[in-house]
């Protein structure tokens, strides 16, 4: 099988966030609860009319979850498309028993499959880590149901399952 991918500034934004933050729903769900929880607090502490403005440093959390970090990341994605000129070029991909060849305007490797460390399906991506930190991504917008279907499988063959979660 093989998959021709042209990624986009938010690709790179799914696949940053999800490398920094979004590698385990656990943590994930743990700091949204902390987050809204901080919320809370500062809404309450507002409708009891203290007068000290203090309450509102509890609402920092949540302005940096949902407002800051999101615009980092956006900003790393910008950067990293600019500045790697094979993100705006296609790459090939190409699925073999042994390998997962990839090739852009960088070059040619031939990953063996017991490299990666792990794959993520999430809602739009297939995301296959090398390192907890080096990751690749491979968009469900290039693949039709069949292709996405075939492409399944073929992990299910080639990937050891305890490497394969679905976010």
């Amino acid at each position: 099988m093989e998959i021709t991918v042209q990624l986009t500034i938010q690709d790179l934004y799914r696949m940053l966030r999800h490398i920094r933050l979004g590698q385990s729903q656990f943590l994930d769900l743990v700091y949204r609860t902390f987050v809204l929880f901080f919320v809370c607090i500062a809404l309450t502490a507002a409708n009891m009319s203290i007068t000290n403005p203090v309450w509102a440093v509890f609402l920092i959390p949540a302005i940096y979850y949902y407002f800051v970090y999101p615009k980092m990341i956006t900003q790393d994605a910008k950067k990293l498309f600019k500045a790697k000129d094979f993100f705006s070029q296609p790459i090939h991909y190409k699925i073999t028993k042994e390998f997962l060849v990839t090739k852009s305007s960088a070059g040619e490797e031939e990953i063996e499959w017991d490299r990666f460390v792990r794959m993520m399906a999430s809602k739009q991506d297939y995301i296959f880590y090398l390192t907890r930190t080096q990751a690749f991504s491979i968009p469900k917008r290039v693949l039709d149901e069949a292709q996405d279907k075939e492409f399944q499988a073929l992990l299910g063959q080639y990937m050891h399952p305890n490497k394969i979660f679905r976010y």
